[in-house]
């Protein structure tokens, strides 16, 4: 279900643009899933000035979540995305994680070209079981590659 270009002139506040209900209908193709939204398996909300991740929590059966080129700063309110499998982050303004720890039943993540630094962040990758594919590339991670290095060596699912 690809989502068409959608005018989202609606939810500003201080150039930053609300991912409301109103806004997520608006690039939602099909208007029957969002009778519905617990149908829908992918959602594009790419490239739409998001300053935050909200109101996805109608979409439980969401398997495939884009949010690359936004203005996001920080990864929260997804932990009742309980069957996420891909979530692509890049290029946002990421640096404060949250919740991820949540997302056992995610095999990819892409986290490029963020601001991310912290290497706890790094840490919870261990707890997420089926993690296959994970991009951090271009992000500002500050602590010894053999460190890094020995952490990733934990997540047995990495490719």
């Amino acid at each position: 279900f690809l989502l068409p270009s959608c005018s989202l002139s609606i939810g500003v506040v201080n150039n930053m643009r609300i991912m409301s209900k109103d806004a997520i209908r608006l690039c939602v193709k099909r208007q029957e899933f969002m009778d519905n939204p617990g149908l829908l398996q992918r959602l594009y909300l790419d490239n739409k000035g998001f300053a935050l991740i909200q109101n996805l929590d109608d979409f439980k059966h969401l398997e495939v979540l884009h949010l690359e080129k936004n203005k996001i700063e920080k990864i929260q309110n997804l932990q009742h995305l309980t069957k996420l499998k891909y979530l692509n982050l890049a290029q946002n303004a990421i640096s404060k994680i949250e919740e991820l720890e949540c997302m056992s039943n995610l095999e990819t993540l892409i986290i490029s070209e963020n601001e991310i630094s912290m290497t706890e962040f790094v840490t919870t990758l261990t707890l997420m079981p089926k993690l296959r594919e994970l991009d951090l590339s271009m992000n500002k991670i500050n602590c010894n590659p053999e460190s890094i290095l020995r952490i990733l060596t934990d997540c047995k699912s990495l490719r």
